[in-house]
């Protein structure tokens, strides 16, 4: 188990792992590489206070089991995490200030609670499939493809996202990539209080969800 210690500067990845790693504190840094490499079959548990910080590449390549709960995963000179295995995001765990997206997820991503913000672009890029059951995504910069406009994009959507219980995405939008992708006013397809805080945007694909206009009214769709 990783509790305290320092992981730091070294030429290449800080942690490749291929087993299970339990990181219940301490920090791993300013690596050139990722700051974990979490392989296919491989388990990383990351809780507590544990840093995952400026790393010149990302912050975590996950290709196996990543739970995230009560650490951060922070100012990474690329992305915070790049999925292709399984994510969960819990507690008051917080993936916020990267340089560009903060989770790239191309597989599974459930999260629980948590906060994704302050990310140079995209809170979440999703071309799998998101279960947002809780936690807040927010004030995220990324933008439309090909646009000038000043918008901030907190999701990119050209997947599946679900969202149910405390689930909120606001101060942002929601860009609907792909020729398929639409969204669907329906109250009925939300449980608890999950919302997308909305304002002014159309929900055609090629379009967005704008979430951060002083005068947004709060509504409910799905994405189907």
């Amino acid at each position: 188990d990783f509790t305290s210690s320092t992981i730091a500067s070294n030429n290449g990845n800080g942690v490749e792992n291929y087993g299970t790693f339990n990181m219940s504190g301490g920090t791993i840094k300013d690596n050139v590489s990722d700051g974990v490499v979490n392989n296919k079959d491989a388990t990383f548990n990351q809780t507590n206070d544990g840093k995952i910080i400026s790393n010149r590449s990302g912050g975590i390549a996950n290709g196996g089991t990543y739970n995230l709960t009560k650490g951060s995963v922070e100012s990474n000179k690329t992305y915070g995490v790049d999925n292709s295995g399984i994510m969960t995001m819990a507690s008051t765990s917080k993936v916020l200030s990267n340089d560009t997206y903060g989770i790239k997820n191309a597989t599974t991503l459930t999260i629980t609670n948590g906060q994704i913000y302050g990310n140079k672009s995209y809170g979440i890029y999703n071309s799998g499939t998101v279960n947002h059951n809780g936690g807040t995504i927010s004030y995220n910069s990324g933008q439309k493809p090909a646009s000038t406009d000043t918008v901030s994009v907190n999701v990119y959507q050209d997947g599946t996202y679900n969202m149910s219980g405390s689930a909120t995405v606001t101060l942002g939008s929601i860009y609907l990539a792909g020729t398929s992708r639409k969204v669907k006013q329906d109250s009925s397809s939300f449980t608890g209080s999950a919302e997308l805080t909305t304002g002014t945007g159309d929900r055609k694909v090629g379009r967005e969800l704008v979430t951060n206009s002083s005068s947004a009214s709060t509504s409910k769709y799905s994405l189907v």
